[in-house]
Parts: structure tokens; C-alpha cells; sequence
């Protein structure tokens, strides 16, 4: 009873409505007195019962992209040395470009670097610094956030360490430059600088320099108001495929407009697993409503009104045709919910005329 995206619903794709279905609960007269309707059952189509959780949503296009989600660095000078190569992994600590022999570090901080830090100098930005050199082995036991001689001494530790000349206020004390460090949030980072090499003159924003984030995200275009964390979705990867289910746990870019957005999500499963390598065009059903749980369902064609306004069914089994009265539940996914005691899941039901 799953469902499978046509062929072409990856190129043009519809809004799911109940309207649909309900359309389909069709008027049928009563059969004469006395008629034999066994004779027919052999032509007749049918749909199955099925139990599952049943949904309703809107269809969106939406694209695998990289993760969007950078830090640039913003740096002038001749490059004189690059220890890393694009796509590498670059760890706290490491030296990610050289410019004019003066080493540009990682360290994990949620604040950027924008001042010299040098001994006296007092702050978060200070502390974010400290907490770093402690991670990379350099003990501090100066006040957190108070740059003093425990903090000097490990920021030249790290220098030292590294091969490099430890940077130097007019008084000859140790200070930490902003143009030496990249104070970047905490995470998992990789190098990209395609067209750069030694010998490369930069200025800021070209060419393009930067720390990315790995991995994949899901695109979303046409979101009809604002997608957030917790956002269920259905992703098909591909025309025929069964669709995969998905949560939104992290919204990257902010809604741009007031009717049509575009917005980048990553999900749970992660995008990347959710679409097993794939890159390109994905078809996304955004989940607005969904049953509790799995209910029985089935095709909304086999539903009948009768003269009386009653719904019913009419079941197939052991060549004879059964009426069951029923009454219509949740509408989605083109099925409708069918609320009697009287089926079963396997059922057969003919399709309505």
C-alpha cells in the first residue's frame, strides 16, 4: 500500500489535497432486488486493506546540495605555504594556510577573533582562547578570561610548537594577532581554497578562501511558510522509489520573502544517509497533519455513498460480494481511513464505478 512517485512527479509536482480523495466517494444506487453481482467479481478491480500511518502535506522541489555552512577567511598576502590540501579535514590547533610565513591557526571559539590579545587584555574572547590552548595541552591557571602570564606563555608554546616565531607586542611581550587565528565554532571543518597555491596573491573574498562544513543538505524551494526543527518529511530519491522519512533538525539559511522561500535543512536521518549518494533533484512532501499511528486504510475509490448518505465498502471474498457499512476517517496520501470493526487488513475491496 506504500506509496511510489510516479515518473514524472520529480519534474512536476502537486499539492496533496483532501479534496482529491474525497472526490473519488462515489454515489452508487442499490442494485435491483435479486441481482447477481457474483458473476462480475471476476472483472472487478480491488484495492487492499493496509494498516499505516497515513499523512497529508505539500509537495515541494527541492535539491542535494553541500552543506552551505562556512567560515571565510578573510586574509591579504602572497601565500607562502599551504600544509593543507582542499577537502582536508583541519583539526584545532592546525595551520591552515601560511601568508607571507606567518601561520593562520584553527582554534574553537562561538565568538570571533576581531583584537589583538596580548597580556592585560580582559573577556569572553579571552576565555574562548584559553579553554582552546587547554584543550590543545597547555595548561592556564590565570583567571579565566584574563590574559595573563600562563596564558602568554602557552600562546607562545603554541608558536614554538608549530615552528614559528611567536608574534610580539613594541614591548616584547606575546600577543595573540586576529590575522594569525581563525576563532571558528566547534565542529567538524575541511579546507577549501580551489585555485590557490603557493605564490597565490589574496585579498579579502578573492580568490575564495575558506573552512567548510562536510557533507550534504536538502534545498527546499517554494516553502510555504517556515520550515523548523521537528518538520517531518517524505524524500524521494528517485522516480518508482519508496519514499523515505525524515525529520528537520537544523534550519541553515533564514526564509527569504513572505509567500515563496528558500530554505536549506538538514535531517535526521542525515541528508547524506537519506539519500544514499545521491546528487541533484529530490521530490519532498512537507508533512503538515498525520495520523497518531497506523490505521486501516485503502484505496479512496473503494468508498461508496449509499442512497441513504451512509459509506460503505463492498468486499470480495470467496467469489461473493459483502457490503460493510463504514465510517471515513483521516484523508491522505490518497487513501482514506476506514473506521469499522468489520474489516481486516488483506481485505480486498472492489474499486468504486
Amino acid at each position: 500500500m506504500a506509496r511510489r512517485l510516479a515518473a514524472g512527479a520529480l519534474v512536476v509536482l502537486v499539492t496533496v489535497a483532501a479534496t482529491l480523495v474525497a472526490t473519488a466517494i462515489v454515489s452508487r444506487p442499490e442494485p435491483p432486488s435479486g441481482e447477481d453481482t457474483a458473476s462480475e467479481t471476476e472483472t472487478m478491480l480491488t484495492g487492499t486493506v493496509a494498516r499505516e500511518v497515513l499523512r497529508r502535506g505539500v509537495f515541494l522541489r527541492a535539491r542535494v546540495i553541500d552543506n552551505p555552512e562556512r567560515f571565510p577567511i578573510d586574509r591579504s598576502g602572497v601565500v607562502t605555504a599551504m600544509p593543507k590540501r582542499a577537502g582536508d579535514e583541519v583539526l584545532e590547533g592546525d595551520v591552515v594556510v601560511e601568508i607571507q610565513s606567518r601561520p593562520v591557526m584553527l582554534l574553537y571559539s562561538p565568538f570571533p577573533g576581531w583584537r589583538d590579545l596580548q597580556p592585560g587584555s580582559r573577556g569572553r574572547d579571552v576565555e574562548m582562547v584559553q579553554r582552546a590552548l587547554g584543550r590543545l595541552g597547555y595548561p592556564i591557571i590565570d583567571e579565566p578570561g584574563v590574559f595573563g602570564p600562563d596564558t602568554e606563555a602557552a600562546v607562545r608554546d603554541l608558536y614554538l610548537d608549530r615552528g614559528y616565531e611567536p608574534p610580539a607586542t613594541g614591548d616584547g611581550e606575546t600577543e595573540l594577532p586576529p590575522g594569525e587565528v581563525l576563532l571558528a565554532p566547534e565542529g567538524v571543518w575541511l579546507w577549501s581554497a580551489d585555485g590557490v597555491e603557493v605564490g597565490t596573491v589574496l585579498v579579502p573574498g578573492a580568490p575564495e578562501v575558506f573552512l567548510r562544513r562536510p557533507g550534504t543538505r536538502l534545498q527546499l524551494d517554494g516553502v510555504p511558510g517556515t520550515i523548523g526543527n521537528g518538520t517531518d518529511l517524505l524524500v524521494w530519491t528517485a522516480p518508482g522509489a519508496e519514499p523515505r522519512a525524515a525529520t528537520v533538525v537544523d534550519v541553515l539559511t533564514a526564509p527569504v520573502g513572505a509567500d515563496v522561500d528558500r530554505q536549506v535543512v538538514e535531517t535526521e536521518p542525515p541528508t547524506a544517509q537519506l539519500i544514499g549518494g545521491r546528487s541533484g533533484d529530490v521530490a519532498v512532501e512537507v508533512v503538515s497533519e498525520a495520523t497518531a499511528g497506523p490505521v486501516l486504510a485503502a484505496p479512496g475509490t473503494v468508498v461508496a455513498t449509499g442512497p441513504d448518505g451512509g459509506t460503505y465498502v463492498e468486499r470480495l471474498a470467496d467469489g461473493t460480494v459483502e457490503r460493510v457499512p463504514i465510517t471515513v476517517g483521516f484523508i491522505g496520501d490518497e487513501l482514506v481511513e476506514l473506521r469499522s470493526d468489520r474489516l481486516e487488513v488483506g481485505d480486498e475491496l472492489l474499486l468504486q464505478r
